[in-house]
Formats: structure tokens, C-alpha cells, sequence
């Protein structure tokens, strides 16, 4: 009987002891999750009998992500820990009293620096997406840590897009000349543009495509392009669009511009003649109108103006005049044709002095005047 209870006794002690022992176990796991759970960097530390001289860091930055130009706050987090438990390295708050450390941040953050425990906050504004490493020196040995600050390159934009026309009088097909600003968030300057024009909407089929065309131009600038003679024709709609890229090759979308239509055909190009080729002042001048118009218009009329001319002004196809004066003259002549186009051309000429008149004298004159003389002076010389 008391054999039963001695056995049933050791058996009941055993199970308490084992009980005890998984506890424990437990416990100190938990434990050291806990102290782990303390810091957000380990801490690396060097065995003093039964104690850790422990120096624990991290480093953080507030945004992690920022767009070019702008700033983040890196903080530098620095905790000795003289006494800590042999099983673990963990910080014990901050405390000047736990020794100080060496430390350094690279990328030109922080030179070698003593440090008490504490945090520390250091502003920074990298032009590219950039790792910062910390690096401290303390009581438990040299412990390293790092963190990326990403640079968001937001896309560029082509904005005030605008088209335009020229003087149709000195061009003689049909041009287009777009301009748009570039402008970009980042600050980044312009690298490249894409012009493509159609006279479908759709762009299905492109009149003009440039392709991908390098040109630098700074942000907030405006950027312009004509198109080539014979890509566009007369009494045509057509339809726009663009596409930039920035300094780090960054397009944006496809922005689209006005639509415009150009002229139902060319505008008339003016030519004069006049006759005679170097006319004298008070001369009678004969000018002859040159022009073309296109497109099947007709001439509608004429105005010619005359520098010093008399008269000064003529509307008759081909006028007439005098010049009242020698020098270099200016004609000008304007044409309207009925498609209601008109333009103006204008010359420059000499006038010249006209040449001095003369009147023969014949001989036989000169000679009846002579023997006239002589018998004059001879007939008084006869009567003294």
C-alpha cells in the first residue's frame, strides 16, 4: 500500500517538474520576443560574464518616397544597453548615463560624430532615388543600418497647346506651325517631342509623324514645330496631337490640339514689269501686272501706288505714270482675286535726270555773221 502511494507520489512529481520545466521554456521565449520586439534594428553586443554590452540603431526616413527636389527627414536612433541579459541584446530606453557611441551617415549626411543615446533628425533632398547607410561604433561593438529614399519622377506635360498659320503671301503651300508649354512637376526640363497630325481624328492614318524628335528646353518653356513643305494639302481639316519627354526619358500621354483647316488654295503671288527698263523724271511709264492666282479664282482688282508718281494711285490692271523726281522709286501693287485672297508686292527702281537738249547750228549762219562784221568795221574805218 505505501509502496502504491510512493510511486504514485514520484509519478505526480515528475509531471510537476516537466510542467515546470515547459513553463519556463515558455517564458523565456516570450521573453526574449519581447525584448526583441523593442527596438526596430537588433542590436549586436559582446558577452561580459553574464552580461551584453549592447549598442542598438536603426535608421528611418519620413516620407521614403518623394519627387525630385523635394526634402526627407532622416532620424538616426541610437541606444546603448550596459547591463543587458546574457540570452539577449536588447535597448533599455535612452539614457546618457548608458555610454556613447561613434557614428556616421553616409552620402555626405553626417561625418564621424559622438553620440549619447537618442534620436536624431537630419534633412535630405537627393536628386535620385538614394540609400543612406548609418554606421555607429559604441560599447557593444560597430553596427550598421540602412534606408532608401525613392525619387517619384511624375510624368511631364504639354499643355497651352495652340496652332497656327502663316503669311500665306510669302509661303506657297500649306504649313501649320504648332507650339505647346512643356511643364513638369519634378522641375525636369524637356528631352524629346512627337508631333502627329491627321486628317482623321482617330489618327489612323498620319499626314505627319515625327517620331521621336530630341529637343532640350527647359521646364515651364514653350516648344513649337512647322510642318514640312507637301504634307499638307489645301481646303483641309486636320487634327493634332502631342507627346513629350523629360530629362529622364518620362513621356506623358498623347495631349491633343485645336483642330484647323487650311486656305481652299494658295494666295495670289504678285509680279510687275514696267516699261521703258530706266525711265527719265516726267517720262510716261507703262506697268504691266504679273500676278498669279490658283485654284481656279479670277483677279478681282488692283491697286498700285507710286512713289512720287503722278498720279500717286491706280486701280486699273495696268497703270500708268510720271515721276516727279530722280532717285530710287517703290511701286507697290495689291491684288484681290474672288476667293477674296489678296496680297501685295512691292519693287524699287531708278529715276533718272533726262538728258540736256541741243540745237544744230548750220555753218553758213556763223559765216554770213562773220563777213558781217568785217565789212562793218571796215565801212567806219573808210568814213574817218
Amino acid at each position: 500500500m505505501d509502496i502504491n502511494i510512493r510511486e504514485k507520489l514520484f509519478r505526480h512529481k515528475k509531471t510537476v517538474v516537466l510542467i515546470g520545466l515547459i513553463v519556463l521554456i515558455i517564458g523565456s521565449a516570450l521573453l526574449s520576443v519581447n525584448i526583441f520586439a523593442e527596438t526596430p534594428a537588433d542590436c549586436i553586443g559582446t558577452n561580459i560574464n553574464t552580461k551584453h554590452c549592447c549598442s542598438c540603431l536603426a535608421i528611418t526616413a519620413s516620407p521614403g518616397s518623394i519627387s525630385g527636389g523635394d526634402s526627407s527627414t532622416l532620424t538616426l536612433f541610437l541606444d546603448n544597453n550596459p547591463n543587458a541579459p546574457f540570452f539577449a541584446c536588447s535597448p533599455n530606453g535612452f539614457s546618457s548615463g548608458d555610454g556613447t557611441a561613434v557614428c556616421s551617415i553616409d552620402n555626405g549626411v553626417l561625418p564621424s560624430t559622438t553620440f549619447n543615446d537618442g534620436s536624431y533628425n537630419y534633412s535630405v533632398s537627393p536628386a535620385n532615388t538614394t540609400t543612406y547607410t548609418a554606421s555607429c561604433s559604441g560599447i557593444g561593438g560597430t553596427k550598421t543600418d540602412s534606408v532608401t529614399i525613392t525619387i517619384i519622377n511624375n510624368p511631364p506635360s504639354p499643355i497651352n497647346l495652340s496652332v497656327s498659320q502663316p503669311d500665306y503671301c510669302l509661303v506657297s503651300w500649306a504649313v501649320a506651325i504648332f507650339s505647346w508649354k512643356f511643364t513638369d512637376l519634378d522641375g525636369d526640363s524637356q528631352s524629346a517631342y512627337q508631333i502627329q497630325v491627321d486628317n482623321n481624328s482617330n489618327f489612323s492614318s498620319s499626314e505627319v509623324d515625327t517620331g521621336k524628335v530630341p529637343s532640350v528646353i527647359p521646364n515651364n518653356s514653350y516648344g513649337s514645330y512647322a510642318t514640312l513643305p507637301g504634307k499638307l494639302s489645301w481646303n483641309t481639316t486636320y487634327y493634332w496631337r502631342v507627346k513629350v519627354w523629360d530629362s529622364k526619358d518620362l513621356s506623358s500621354s498623347w495631349i491633343s490640339g485645336p483642330s484647323f483647316t487650311t486656305p481652299v488654295h494658295a494666295y495670289p503671288s504678285i509680279d510687275f514689269s514696267w516699261n521703258p527698263q530706266n525711265p527719265a523724271t516726267n517720262e510716261i511709264v507703262q506697268f504691266i501686272d504679273g500676278s498669279t492666282v490658283f485654284g481656279g479664282a479670277t483677279k478681282q482688282s488692283w491697286l498700285w501706288t507710286f512713289q512720287d508718281g503722278s498720279p500717286a494711285n491706280s486701280s486699273i490692271q495696268n497703270a500708268t505714270t510720271t515721276f516727279t523726281s530722280p532717285d530710287s522709286k517703290n511701286v507697290s501693287l495689291r491684288v484681290r482675286d474672288s476667293s477674296d485672297f489678296e496680297c501685295t508686292g512691292s519693287k524699287s527702281f531708278n529715276i533718272r535726270l533726262p538728258l540736256p537738249e541741243y540745237h544744230e547750228v548750220p555753218p553758213t549762219i556763223w559765216l554770213k555773221k562773220f563777213f558781217a562784221g568785217i565789212i562793218n568795221f571796215f565801212d567806219g574805218f573808210l568814213k574817218i
